[in-house]
C-alpha cells in the first residue's frame, strides 16, 4: 500500500501537505499544524504529530494522536527566539502501514521590527524649517522575518494622529503640506508603526519639528539699560555719565521655534555690535559693553532676537543721554534762610543752572559736616522747609549744606557748599530768635565729584602706606592716586591678603573668617543683630560676598588687624581745657593767644602718643564707649580699686556727658584700612573743668 507524500511548504500558497504556523501574542505562544495524505487502496485511520527542533524531533511535543483529524494545535509551548521548529506527522492506514512526513523548518521570531531612526525632514534630522510641509524619513528592519508593512501619522505629541491619521505605506519616507495655521507655534511629531511577517509591530516617533515663517515677536519685549553711576547717587532714568561701560538687561522676546541668540547694537559717538547667546531656559538677560569712549551726547541701544532659522526680530531700542557737564553756579545769587513758625525755610532760587533737570540734596546739622537736623533730603524744588528736632536743645550754630546736582547719579557734581551759621537764643527748649541775623559763608569747593570725606581730596593716603604697620614683610600693592576709585579700571590690581593671627584666632570682637568658609554674613548696610554694619559714607557695595571700601582701593585684601568685615566703629573723645597757672589764670603764649591743652595717652605696645578711645562694642552706645575708654586709657581705671573707680566715675561722668560731636565718618588710618574692612570714628569734643 502506497501513501503519497508531498514536500512541505510553509506558505499558504504552497502545495505541501504538512504545514506549520506559529502565533505569538503578548507572551502567549501556540503552534498550529495541518497535513494532507492520500491512500488509494486503504483508508487512513490515524494521524500522530510531534514538534521538535529537528525532523522527527519531539523536544517540544511528543507524538500526539489526532485520529482522522488533519490538523493539530498546541498552545502550551515555550518557544526560544531565533530557533527553527519542525512538525513531524505519522499517517497510519487500515492495514497498519505508516508513512512519515516532515514540515519545512519554521523560524521562531519573537521580536518586533527595530527602528534605527525616525528623522524630521528629508535627510538628517532637523528641528525647524520655514516651509509649511511636514516631512520625515525612517529606517527600520527585521532580520528574522522581514517587514510586512508600515503606517505613519502626524500629531502634536509623540504617537499622536490629531494632525493626520494613521496611513499605510510601503516606503520609508513621507511629505505632506499643511496650512500654516495648523503648524505655527506648535511642535509636530511624525510617528511610524511597522509590522513583521509574524504580526509583531513596533512604534516610534521623531523628536518633533517646529515650522514657522515668522520673525521673533517683540510684543512683550522690554530693554532696560542700567544707567551707571560713578558716585553713591542713583542715576535717573535715561542718563548716565560713565563713559567706558554700558550695561543692559532685556526680556520678553518670544519665538515659536526658539531664539538662538541676540544682536546688540550700540549707536552714538561710536557704533558697536555684539551677538550673545544664553541657555534655553533663561528668560532675563544681561550684558556689558566695555572699553567704550563715550562723549557727551545722545546714545541709542538696539536689541534684536534671532531665531534658529536666523530670522531677526524688529529692533527694540532705548535712548540714553551721557552728561558730563556739571551744573553752573551763579556767584551773584545767595542761599536764603528764614526761621518762621518754628521751621527753617531754605531758598536757593536760580543759584544753580543746567541744560538738564536738576535736583538738590540738603543736609543740616549743629556742627560742620553734621546732619543731625536733616540728612540728604532730596528735592527738585528750589526751596525746602524743615523743623528743629526736639533732641537738639542748645545749638551753637546751624550749618546748612545745599548741593546742586545733575539729574543723574554718575555725574553728580557738587559745585559749591553754602555754610550758613545761625546764632540763636534759646528760652528753655524753644528757639525764640536770632542774634545778629544770619551770616552767610560761601565755601567754594569747585567742580569736583561729591565726597563726604573731609580728608585731602577725598582720597585716603595713609591707608596706602607701603608696608602694613607692625609687620615687616606685608607689603601693600601700590595704588596711585588716579587708580584709587573703584570705577577707574585697574586690571593689573592684585593686592595680597592679610589678616593678623590675633583676629583669625576668633576673639569676641571679631567676625567669622568668611573667606575660609567658617561662617557667613548676610546683612550689609544695616544693623546685623547688635553689630552695626552701617557706614557714614552711604551704602557700600558688596562684591563676591565681601564689602568694598567706600573710598577705594587700599592695596591689601581681608581685614588686617580689624575685627569686623565692613565698617568698624570707634569712638574717641577730644578732651580740652585752657592751660592755667596755679592761681587759675589762663596761660597765654608768646603770640598772646591762649594756650589749649588736650588729653593724650602713650600706648604701651609701641610707645606712640594717641587720643584715648576704642572700638564700639556691639549694642553699645557711643557715649558709653567714650566713658569706658577714657576711664581705662586716660584715667588708668583698670588698675584702680573699686572705690577709686567709683570716685573717678563720679568726677568725669558730668563733663563726658556734655560733649559736641565734631566728626562722624571715615578715617584715613595707617593700620586699619583694607579692602573689605575700614574704620569709622565718632569724635566727641568736650571741655574739661579742673577735676577736684
Amino acid at each position: 500500500m502506497i501513501i503519497y507524500r508531498y514536500e512541505v511548504q510553509l506558505d499558504s500558497d504552497s502545495s505541501g501537505h504538512v504545514n506549520g504556523h506559529i502565533d505569538y501574542i503578548h507572551q502567549w505562544s501556540s503552534i498550529h499544524g495541518s497535513w494532507s495524505f492520500i491512500d488509494p487502496e486503504s483508508p487512513i485511520v490515524d494521524y500522530k504529530w510531534a514538534i521538535g527542533y529537528t525532523q522527527g524531533g519531539t523536544q517540544i511535543q511528543t507524538f500526539k494522536c489526532e485520529g482522522r483529524r488533519k490538523f493539530g494545535l498546541n498552545n502550551k509551548v515555550n518557544l526560544v527566539d531565533k530557533t527553527f521548529v519542525y512538525i513531524t506527522v505519522i499517517a497510519t492506514n487500515a492495514a497498519g502501514l505508516q508513512t512519515i512526513a516532515y514540515s519545512d523548518p519554521v523560524l521562531v521570531d519573537l521580536t518586533p521590527p527595530i527602528f534605527d531612526y525616525v528623522y524630521d525632514g528629508t535627510g538628517a534630522d532637523q528641528d525647524a524649517w520655514e516651509v509649511n510641509i511636514v516631512s520625515a524619513n525612517w529606517e527600520v528592519a527585521d532580520a528574522e522575518s522581514g517587514i510586512d508593512f508600515c503606517q505613519y501619522a502626524f500629531g502634536y505629541q509623540p504617537g499622536g494622529s490629531d494632525l493626520h491619521p494613521w496611513t499605510t505605506t510601503t516606503v520609508k519616507s513621507v511629505s505632506m503640506e499643511f496650512d500654516y495655521s495648523d503648524l505655527e507655534g506648535l511642535t509636530v511629531y511624525t510617528s511610524v508603526k511597522c509590522y513583521n511577517t509574524m504580526g509583531l509591530g513596533n512604534t516610534t516617533s521623531s523628536d518633533g519639528v517646529r515650522i514657522s515663517n515668522k520673525s521673533p515677536s517683540i510684543t512683550s519685549a522690554v530693554v532696560s539699560p542700567f544707567y551707571l553711576s560713578s558716585s553713591e547717587y542713583i542715576s535717573k532714568d535715561g542718563f548716565q555719565s560713565v563713559t567706558d561701560v554700558v550695561r543692559l538687561k532685556w526680556q520678553g522676546f518670544t519665538d515659536s521655534i526658539g531664539i538662538d541668540n541676540y544682536l546688540i547694537t550700540f549707536e552714538g559717538s561710536q557704533t558697536k555690535k555684539e551677538k550673545v547667546s544664553f541657555p534655553i531656559q533663561q528668560d532675563l538677560f544681561f550684558t556689558y559693553f566695555y572699553n567704550l569712549q563715550l562723549t557727551e551726547s545722545h546714545q541709542t541701544v538696539h536689541v534684536q532676537a534671532i531665531n534658529v532659522l536666523y530670522k531677526k526680530s524688529d529692533k527694540v531700542s532705548r535712548n540714553m543721554t551721557v552728561l558730563l557737564t556739571p551744573p553752573v553756579r551763579d556767584n551773584s545769587k545767595q542761599v536764603i534762610i528764614e526761621w518762621l513758625d518754628n521751621k527753617f525755610n531754605i531758598l536757593w532760587e536760580n543759584v544753580f543752572s543746567s541744560s538738564e533737570t536738576l535736583w538738590y540734596e540738603i543736609s543740616a546739622g549743629t556742627f560742620r559736616g553734621g546732619s543731625n537736623i536733616v540728612q540728604w533730603l532730596e528735592t527738585t524744588n528750589q526751596n525746602i522747609e524743615f523743623g528743629m528736632p526736639s533732641s537738639i536743645t542748645e545749638p551753637a550754630g546751624i550749618y546748612v549744606f545745599v548741593l546742586g546736582v545733575l539729574w543723574l547719579s554718575v555725574s553728580i557734581v557738587v559745585l559749591s557748599v553754602y555754610v550758613l551759621v545761625v546764632d540763636v537764643y534759646l528760652n528753655g527748649n524753644r528757639m525764640i530768635g536770632f542774634s545778629n541775623g544770619v551770616r552767610r559763608l560761601s565755601i567754594k569747593i569747585g567742580q569736583t565729584k561729591p565726597s563726604k570725606m573731609t580728608f585731602g581730596g577725598g582720597l585716603h593716603c595713609k591707608a596706602r602706606c607701603q608696608i602694613y604697620p607692625r609687620t615687616k614683610d606685608v607689603k601693600r600693592f601700590t595704588v596711585p592716586d588716579d587708580k584709587v576709585r573703584w570705577n577707574v579700571p585697574f586690571p593689573e590690581y592684585s593686592p595680597p591678603s592679610f589678616t593678623t593671627e590675633t583676629v583669625l584666632s576668633g576673639p569676641y570682637y571679631a567676625d567669622p573668617d568668611i573667606c575660609s568658609g567658617k561662617g557667613e554674613i548676610t546683612k550689609w548696610n544695616e544693623i546685623d543683630g547688635k553689630v552695626s554694619r552701617v557706614s557714614f559714607e552711604g551704602k557700600y557695595e558688596v562684591v563676591d560676598g565681601l564689602p568694598l571700601n567706600p573710598v577705594g582701593r587700599t592695596g591689601i585684601k581681608h581685614r588686617g588687624c580689624l575685627g569686623r568685615w565692613g565698617p568698624n566703629h570707634a569712638a574717641d573723645p577730644i578732651v580740652t581745657r585752657w592751660k592755667r597757672t596755679e592761681d587759675d589764670e589762663i596761660v597765654k603764649g608768646e603770640d598772646g593767644k591762649q594756650v589749649m591743652e588736650f588729653v593724650s595717652i602713650q600706648r604701651r605696645d609701641n610707645r606712640e602718643w594717641a587720643i584715648p578711645g576704642g572700638m564700639v562694642e556691639p549694642g553699645s552706645l557711643v557715649s558709653a564707649t567714650i566713658k569706658q575708654e577714657f576711664g581705662e586709657e586716660a584715667m588708668n581705671s583698670l588698675e584702680m580699686s573699686e572705690e577709686e573707680k567709683k570716685e573717678m566715675h563720679d568726677k568725669i561722668e558730668d563733663f563726658l556727658s556734655h560733649g559736641d560731636k565734631v566728626y562722624e565718618g571715615y578715617v584715613d588710618d595707617l593700620e586699619t584700612q583694607t579692602m573689605p574692612g575700614w574704620k569709622l570714628q565718632h569724635i566727641i569734643s568736650m571741655t574739661m573743668m579742673e577735676l577736684k
